[in-house]
């Protein structure tokens, strides 16, 4: 009886043998047997502020002494307000009211929901299509697996997918139409009004992309033009457009929105993990102004709950990392901080000739292309599990980085990412590029 762990866990990999965590401290994590890791990827590009931060341990403890759950379809709460307040300044004027879930999944599920709830405000009953990209990941939930494009994801769980149409990533470096930039007139753009006129305008609810890619892809950032483009075809056929910034805001680029970035802002923007820095479970939808006064004028009540759904500890907890991050200047230094990775990774990368030559990156969120032939940027058979033998071979040097799938359609190829907490100094920086330096090695042994 029990698992391979001697426990009754049902754990994701159920012939593997997990490294059982103890404590973090800062960039670090510690194991039972003693052994530290760096956190090169804050978890899941969560763990934003690093961890054991003993002011929201407290402001938490403080939190769940005074008041721990709100039934929230009946009351509200001083700390969902206060985070809708800070959120709103630090965010978007274009965005100016926060609607709160427990996770990033359900808050992109519920974004879908949204969407679908205004154009029935408006008597629109015709628009349900999800209209995405490939590859993507946009969560696990059934509706999110149908909008992304993650094959591996995706297939076992085929049969209850809904219809979602898709176009190509934005990926000038290796451009999916073959075509050139500034030459191409934003091609990739272009490709979303075919979609949305090839399926009936009147079907189409909305437009869902990351701003800038995470685990699909890994560290894309659109050309200029290319949102504002998005943004230009949405509004002439209707279609909402919701931006997922899950794993890229909250500060991880450097500004609290990845969109910031850019041409123009969504009528629903997605946050998620570093939104608490990883303390509590939560995520959010910024809303803008055009998609509240559509329920507001219409039937007054957006149809969708949860149970922990603005939970007041994981708000808390919100408040506190948005506290730290304006009080201590947080983000003025993960810019320079992620110039400063990328240089040591294009070190690394000069002598690694099975590492991408080109580091993607956008402030202390990056990205590393694995290729068999780098030259021709041909991936490693996916048979080979390339990437994580490099995971399983940076856990035995101390480090932990995110696997990631290459910008392929097909979902084949491997890249990483790496985003530390954004505390992190140089100093770390450079212990974190000789971890991986011999991971590498480890993988890719000199010839």
């Amino acid at each position: 009886m029990g698992t391979k762990q001697g426990d009754h866990v049902f754990y994701r990999d159920l012939h593997r043998d997990y490294p059982r965590l103890v404590r973090g401290e800062g960039i670090y994590l510690y194991d039972a047997d003693g052994k530290r890791y760096i956190d090169g990827s804050s978890g899941a590009l969560v763990c934003s502020l690093g961890h054991g931060n003993r002011e929201i341990a407290d402001h938490l403890r403080i939190q769940a002494e005074t008041l721990d759950f709100v039934p929230i379809a009946r009351f509200t709460h001083g700390p969902q307000i206060e985070l809708a307040e800070r959120l709103a300044r630090l965010g978007s004027a274009d965005l100016p009211y926060a609607y709160f879930v427990s996770g990033g999944s359900e808050a992109v599920e519920t974004a879908i929901k949204m969407a679908r709830q205004y154009h029935l405000e408006r008597g629109e009953r015709g628009r349900f299509l999800v209209i995405a990209r490939e590859p993507s990941y946009h969560g696990n939930t059934i509706a999110c697996l149908a909008a992304g494009g993650h094959p591996g994801r995706r297939r076992n769980y085929e049969p209850y997918l809904m219809p979602s149409p898709k176009i190509r990533l934005p990926h000038c470096a290796s451009c999916p139409y073959n075509l050139q930039y500034p030459s191409c007139d934003l091609h990739c753009a272009n490709v979303l009004e075919s979609e949305i006129t090839g399926a009936g305008a009147e079907n189409v609810s909305c437009f869902l992309f990351e701003t800038i890619t995470g685990s699909c892809g890994g560290v894309i950032v659109p050309p200029p033009g290319y949102f504002g483009r998005i943004a230009e075809i949405c509004r002439r056929h209707g279609v909402v457009i919701l931006a997922d910034e899950v794993m890229c805001g909250a500060g991880r680029t450097g500004p609290f929105l990845a969109s910031s970035r850019f041409e123009s802002m969504p009528d629903i923007l997605i946050l998620g993990k570093g939104i608490t820095a990883g303390y509590s479970p939560l995520a959010a939808l910024l809303v803008s102004e055009r998609i509240y006064r559509g329920f507001e004028d219409g039937s007054g009540a957006f149809v969708n709950n949860y149970t922990f759904a603005a939970n007041p500890l994981s708000c808390a907890a919100a408040c506190t990392v948005l506290e730290i991050v304006e009080r201590d200047g947080v983000l003025d230094r993960v810019i320079p901080a992620g110039l400063y990775l990328q240089s040591r990774l294009i070190q690394l990368a000069g002598r690694h000739p099975q590492l991408g030559g080109v580091v993607r990156a956008a402030g202390l969120m990056l990205a590393l292309d694995v290729y068999r032939d780098r030259e021709k940027m041909e991936p490693f058979p996916a048979e080979e599990k390339v990437g994580e033998k490099l995971a399983r071979a940076c856990l035995d040097e101390g480090l932990v980085i995110y696997p990631a799938l290459l910008a392929l359609a097909d979902g084949h190829g491997d890249c990483f990412l790496l985003g530390p907490p954004l505390t992190i100094t140089v100093a770390e920086i450079d212990e974190l590029v000789a971890r991986l330096g011999r991971a590498v090695a480890r993988v890719f042994p000199a010839a």
